[in-house]
């Protein structure tokens, strides 16, 4: 089965309730973090070590880990489920009673991420600034001089111009769609192009009252409730967890064929982005990226032979 089987992915957000059902180690246990956890391979508490109600946007990491690896413990596939449900967390808690205190050299958490095995990392933060900062800058830094990196970003939910770091131009923004059948595109969903020109979007993933996992802030109530959020915090680890797929896709070899058999390999951030724009169906049947909706909402079913 493709659902995320061997892959980590890196997120840095507000924590997590790490005695949530989709987290803890089995029912009656919530373990340590570390290799030998069922989801949890590293845990960065350096600025807080959990997701608290006295902290800001406080439930926000926990319901973003949930879309990016959720997997409850009785081993049921039901609401909250995970795309990528087998694949293993980085988390990196970068919100305290002080509120968000994200490094101001971006690349150590990119560095922690990428020593410890992620090629992808979540990011669903930013400022309300459209223009070019010496963030962006950090970012796209790293995407050039570390080609083994994929970073997703959150535009914003202003409706209008990409924030930063999401205008970055080697990040992939992702923009908010409905989750019906008919697509549309969420008017809250931040749009390109950037103040630099560039498209600023790269795709579109569902946005909108997203369920996923939902923390108490307790450390010890083996809590297993969800959520509904919606905003482009949400649709961007719903496209991190389609690459964790796509990237287990490529480290199995099912892109590739030989006398030997498939050949899997782990895939750069380049070929990645290329992948995940042919894993993208328009939602106005049109053959070029736009601004709106970058190449078009997550479909891996694209990548499949057939399709």
């Amino acid at each position: 089965d493709v659902d995320g089987e061997g892959i980590l992915i890196a997120v840095a957000d507000t924590g997590i309730d790490l005695d949530h059902s989709c987290f803890r180690e089995n029912e009656t246990v919530v373990g340590i973090p570390g290799e030998e956890h069922r989801k949890i391979q590293l845990l960065n508490s350096t600025i807080d070590s959990w997701d608290s109600v006295n902290n800001s946007d406080f439930g926000h990491g926990t319901h973003i880990a949930g879309s990016l690896s959720c997997d409850w413990q009785d081993g049921e596939i039901r609401g909250g489920s995970s795309l990528s449900y087998k694949s293993k967390l980085i988390v990196q808690d970068v919100v305290s009673e002080d509120g968000w205190e994200v490094p101001e050299n971006v690349d150590v958490l990119f560095l922690e991420a990428a020593q410890n095995g992620a090629l992808i990392h979540s990011d669903s933060w930013g400022d309300t600034e459209v223009n070019y900062t010496e963030r962006s800058g950090y970012f796209d830094g790293w995407g050039r001089e570390v080609p083994w990196s994929l970073i997703f970003v959150a535009p914003g939910n202003s409706g209008g111009q990409l924030m930063e770091p999401a205008n970055a131009r080697n990040v992939i923004a992702v923009g908010s769609t409905t989750k019906s059948d008919d697509l549309e595109m969420m008017s809250f969903s931040s749009i390109g192009p950037t103040n630099l020109g560039t498209r600023g979007i790269f795709l579109v993933a569902p946005g909108t009252h997203i369920v996923s996992a939902k923390s108490d802030g307790v450390v010890d109530s083996l809590n297993n409730e969800t959520m509904s959020l919606t905003g482009t915090s949400m649709s961007t680890p719903i496209a991190a967890s389609g690459a964790a797929i796509i990237q287990q896709m490529v480290e199995e070899g099912l892109f590739s064929s030989s006398e030997q058999g498939n050949v899997g390999f782990t895939p750069s951030g380049p070929l990645m982005k290329a992948l995940l724009a042919l894993a993208t169906t328009s939602i106005t049947d049109s053959n070029a990226p736009n601004p709106t909706q970058g190449w078009g909402v997550l479909n891996i079913s694209e990548l499949l032979p057939g399709d």
